[in-house]
């Protein structure tokens, strides 16, 4: 579709994949800024200001895909090289020859340093890693769960989320649908979202999904299963190494299962739903050992999602009252 040839900025956004009246709208809404909100005056400065902003604009719109989601759960954020660098550096501890010739170790200044060892970014090897052989570089990235158009996705990047808070994301979708998101854009938040309606809807989608099961039967569930179960909590609070975690339970079994959420950014949330309220959790079953007899464990979930109904079936206490039930509870 032929643009107005005097304006190169609308024909470089339609090129990228903008539609011409947005794009036309864009250009003059950037202008209208650097005018008004930055004070700029001089022709010069506000076409060199508009070329770099729409280069920048054009080359995410071309190289990424817009989802708009729900953000429901995310992992702390962690290096994710991490655990390779420690088994290079056990390596080199070992023999530090074979690790320096196999070329996952290098002494540089002094301290063996582990290397980056991938030749290849993509299992199809098509993408060579230009930083192969040369230090292994620290990658901090957090998963993050967005519920989006009644499916569960999962994302990766370093960007700070909210529970609950309704999303504008851009980023590349891998074959099996993941989404890696561009470090170039942050995620535009458009607005908290009803709790009665996420949870109905994502009810929806759990009753279906494999990965559902009820509280009994994640006891017998093999460590590391992802699952997703419903429960109400029993109790919550801070977990001494960051991080937060509850006690779920289910009508009809005895036992809860403590349900540990590593991000500390979830903390507020987690402890702010109040006691004997429904809700779905998502993770992975884990074991830990018994603080009480170190040769029995316990099950555990790693979660990393939580979506809570509107309401709670009790009545939240305030402090005094909590006091005045403990006393009772542990007299």
């Amino acid at each position: 579709m032929a643009t107005n040839p005097s304006n190169p900025y609308v024909d470089m956004l339609v090129q990228a994949g903008m539609a011409v009246d947005k794009a036309t709208a864009k250009v003059a809404q950037m202008k209208e800024y650097y005018m008004t909100k930055k004070g700029m005056t001089d022709p010069k400065d506000i076409d060199r200001q508009l070329h770099i902003d729409i280069v920048r604009l054009a080359t995410v719109l071309a190289s990424t895909k817009e989802v708009q989601g729900i953000v429901i759960g995310f992992s702390e954020l962690r290096d994710t090289n991490d655990y390779q660098r420690k088994q290079s550096l056990a390596k080199y501890t070992a023999d530090p020859d074979e690790a320096v010739d196999s070329g996952s170790v290098a002494v540089i200044g002094g301290k063996p340093t582990a290397l980056d060892t991938r030749k290849f970014l993509d299992k199809e090897e098509t993408q060579e890693n230009p930083n192969f052989g040369k230090a292994l570089p620290v990658v901090m990235q957090r998963s993050i769960y967005i519920f989006t158009n009644g499916a569960l996705m999962m994302a990766y990047g370093n960007q700070k989320v909210e529970l609950g808070m309704l999303y504008k994301f851009r980023g590349s979708i891998s074959k099996k649908g993941n989404l890696t998101l561009s470090s170039q854009v942050a995620p535009i938040p458009l607005g908290k979202v009803d709790a009665k309606q996420l949870y109905a809807e994502f009810r929806k989608y759990a009753d279906k999904a494999s990965e559902s099961m009820g509280l009994a039967d994640v006891f017998k569930a093999p460590a590391k299963t992802f699952i997703i179960v419903e429960g109400y909590i029993g109790d919550s609070g801070e977990s001494r190494n960051g991080g937060s975690h509850i006690v779920l339970m289910a009508d009809g079994v005895m036992k809860g299962i403590r349900t540990f959420f590593r991000a500390p950014e979830m903390t507020e949330d987690v402890t702010g739903i109040p006691q004997s309220t429904t809700v779905l959790v998502f993770g992975k079953t884990g074991d830990m050992k018994d603080q009480r007899d170190p040769t029995k464990v316990d099950r555990i979930i790693n979660g990393v999602g939580i979506v809570r109904s509107a309401e709670s079936s009790l009545i939240e206490r305030a402090p005094k009252e909590k006091e005045e039930m403990d006393a009772l509870l542990f007299e």
